[in-house]
C-alpha cells in the first residue's frame, strides 16, 4: 500500500468524514484547514482534530501514545477498534470503498500530477508515478523447484530459515529465487539471486526480478517479523533480502527490508507506524551524514538509531550481517541518530 498516496486519495475525494463517521465520531464539522469531531464517547466537540491536508491528528482527551508514536487518521482507528496499523489500512479502505491495492495513479488528472510534482519541490522530495502493488497467484511459486541451497547456507542462512522463506530455485535462469511477500503475506513478486560467483567482466546481473514489483512499498520480511518486533518493541532495517534471512538464522526476527539503500517515503510512514525503536542497518558505505538524513525523514517521536563500524571489522560494502560473530558485536554499540 502506497501510505502518501492513500492520504492524498482521503483529502482529495473529501473522505475524512466518512471515516470519522464510521468509527462512530459526533458532531463532525469541517473548518478551512481542519476538521473537528468529538471521540466515539467524549462530550468535548472539539476533541478531536484532523488537519488538512496531512492528515495528522491531535486527541486532546485521549492518549494516543499509548498505540502509537505518530498520530494520524490511522492511529485514531487503531486507537478506537483496538488494532494493529495494518489492520487500520484495511478499515479505512473499508469505509471509503476501494480496493488496499488500489492504482492511485489510474486516470489522475494531469493538473493534480503538477500539484504533486509541486508540492513534492516544496519539501525536497522527488516525484516520480509510482506503479501499484498487485497480488500474484500462490501458483507461480510451483514454476521454481522448492530446493534449498548450500550457497545461502554458506552465507549464513540456514537450511530451516530457507524453507521459512520458500527459497526455490529456477533452472530456467540459474537463479535462487526470492518470494517477495507483502505485510499481509500476499505474493507480490519473486526476486532472482544468480546461483554462484558471476565471472570478472560479466555483464550478468546479481539480482534480478522474475516477477517485478515495486519493492518501495515493501518491507520485506514484515509479514513474518511483525509480532516479533512488537515484543521486542525495535526493528533492524536492513538493504537486502538476506539481511532479514540472516537475523532470522541467528534468532533475531525483529527485522526488515527495504530492498536497497534508498528507503522510500512510503516505508518511512510504514516504519514510523511500527511505533517501535528503529535501527538503521545498512551497508558499511553508507557514511553517517546519509544515516542522519535519513533519520530526520521519520514521523512523529520515533527513536532512530544506527549500527556503524566503529570497530573497522566490516569489508567494503560488507553488510553488518555478514558474519554472526560481527553482527553480535556490531549491535552492541549503536549510534543514536534521532
Amino acid at each position: 500500500m502506497d501510505i502518501p498516496a492513500l492520504k492524498d486519495y482521503i483529502f482529495e475525494n473529501d473522505q475524512v468524514v466518512a471515516v470519522l463517521s464510521e468509527l462512530g465520531c459526533h458532531h463532525i464539522k469541517k473548518h478551512r484547514d481542519k476538521i473537528t469531531c468529538a471521540n466515539i464517547d467524549g462530550d468535548n466537540f472539539n476533541a478531536v482534530n484532523v488537519f488538512l491536508p496531512s492528515l495528522s491528528v491531535v486527541n486532546y482527551t485521549r492518549d494516543l501514545d499509548s498505540v502509537s508514536k505518530y498520530h494520524d487518521i490511522f492511529t485514531l482507528v487503531q486507537f478506537y477498534k483496538k488494532c494493529d496499523f495494518f489492520s487500520a489500512l484495511k478499515y479505512v479502505c473499508d469505509c471509503i470503498g476501494i480496493d488496499p491495492y488500489k492504482d492511485f495513479e489510474e486516470d489522475v488528472p494531469e493538473e493534480l500530477i503538477l500539484i504533486k510534482i509541486a508540492r513534492a519541490e516544496m519539501t525536497g522530495e522527488h516525484y516520480e508515478p509510482d506503479k501499484p502493488l498487485k497480488t500474484i497467484p500462490e501458483k507461480i511459486l510451483s514454476y521454481y523447484s522448492p530446493y534449498v541451497n548450500d550457497f545461502f547456507k554458506k552465507d549464513g542462512i540456514s537450511y530451516e530459515v530457507q524453507k521459512e522463506f520458500d527459497i526455490g530455485y529456477d533452472q530456467c535462469s540459474n537463479r535462487i529465487t526470492i518470494p517477495i511477500r507483502n505485510y499481509d503475506g500476499k505474493l507480490i513478486g519473486v526476486k532472482g539471486r544468480w546461483f554462484g560467483d558471476i565471472p570478472e567482466g560479466s555483464d550478468i546481473q546479481k539480482y534480478l526480478y522474475l516477477e517485478p514489483c515495486n519493492k518501495g512499498q515493501v518491507l520485506f520480511g514484515l509479514d513474518k517479523s511483525y509480532n516479533y518486533i512488537q515484543s521486542e518493541r525495535c526493528v533492524y532495517v536492513g538493504e537486502s533480502e538476506k539481511f532479514v534471512m540472516q537475523l532470522f538464522s541467528y534468532g533475531d526476527k525483529n527485522c526488515v527490508s527495504t530492498g536497497g539503500k534508498t528507503i522510500t517515503k512510503q516505508q518511512i510512514e510504514m516504519l514510523s507506524h511500527l511505533s517501535t525503536d528503529v535501527v538503521l542497518c545498512l551497508d558499511k558505505d553508507v557514511e553517517i551524514e546519509e544515516l542522519k538524513n535519513i533519520a530526520g525523514r521519520f514521523l512523529g517521536i520515533v527513536n532512530v538509531f544506527a549500527i556503524t563500524d566503529c570497530y573497522g571489522i566490516l569489508e567494503d560494502h560488507e553488510s553488518p550481517s555478514d558474519s554472526f560473530v560481527k553482527w553480535q558485536k556490531l549491535k552492541s554499540n549503536l549510534v543514536r541518530l534521532r
